[in-house]
């Protein structure tokens, strides 16, 4: 009798288990974006380096599109459904618009963003949203405990990011300073990020090498589509963060183990 009760119980425990676990709620589970379908929003990026070893300076120049189509029918799926022009080359992959980063960008690895942008713990998304950004502000805390020559200022909570630094190497003094600017609908604003070397081998006759990094939204056609999800209200026929064919697939499972255990006893 007292083995029924417990294998009744653990049964019901694990099909409640199931239950609840389809039902995360959609404010977790959903990104906070600002764009909606239409929205059209261009990216200009440039790469300025002065250096001794360069004849002449140089200007790489780059720019990113994203066509916002619309998003998934239901909570909890987290990417945006549109297209992405890079420079003249259009990509059709849904699955990746949200996350893509300025890491992730540019016709060869790090060619429109230094190294410190370029560092896996920091996820400067293009189009991102308030748990992203948190991920970011995070990522560079980071680096601030790591690297003791870099400091860290939130100059605008989750907007606007400055992260510098300074120092000196055997044969020279170095500075940086980065600006990560969003605006309210976390899409990115701009980027300036800087290095400056000089050689201190030589005081006064020291030769200077500059590389400058820029990013700006140069303009933003604001469409009359679907909005992003909103996660206090998931669609009909959905429980929050999951749709009805994921919460119904859990019920089945639970179901059959429910079963199946009371046969065994």
């Amino acid at each position: 009798m007292i083995h029924m009760k417990t294998t009744k119980k653990t049964a019901i425990g694990l099909f409640l288990f199931l239950f609840l676990l389809s039902m995360t709620t959609a404010k977790a589970a959903t990104p906070d974006w600002g764009v909606r379908g239409g929205d059209i929003i261009r990216w200009d990026a440039t790469h300025y380096i002065d250096a001794p070893y360069l004849t002449y300076p140089i200007t790489l120049e780059w720019y990113i599109i994203f066509t916002v189509y619309g998003f998934p029918e239901f909570n909890g799926m987290p990417y945006i459904n549109g297209s992405v022009n890079q420079n003249g080359t259009i990509i059709d992959d849904p699955a990746s618009l949200s996350p893509i980063t300025l890491r992730s960008l540019g016709s060869s690895p790090g060619n429109f963003i230094g190294d410190v942008l370029d560092d896996i713990h920091l996820g400067t998304n293009l189009i991102s949203d308030s748990t992203e950004l948190a991920d970011l502000k995070a990522g560079f805390q980071w680096l601030e405990t790591n690297y003791p020559a870099f400091s860290f200022t939130e100059t605008t909570p989750k907007i606007s990011f400055k992260f510098t630094g300074s120092g000196s190497e055997s044969s020279y003094d170095w500075t940086y300073s980065c600006v990560v600017n969003y605006t309210s609908d976390h899409v990115l604003y701009s980027v300036d990020e800087n290095y400056y070397e000089i050689d201190t081998e030589e005081p006064g006759l020291g030769e200077e090498a500059f590389e400058d990094f820029i990013w700006r939204r140069t303009s933003y056609t604001h469409g009359t589509g679907e909005e992003a999800p909103n996660g206090d209200t998931p669609p009909p026929g959905t429980i929050p963060g999951y749709g009805f064919s994921i919460l119904f697939a859990s019920m089945i499972i639970g179901t059959v183990i429910l079963i199946r255990k009371f046969k065994k006893i």
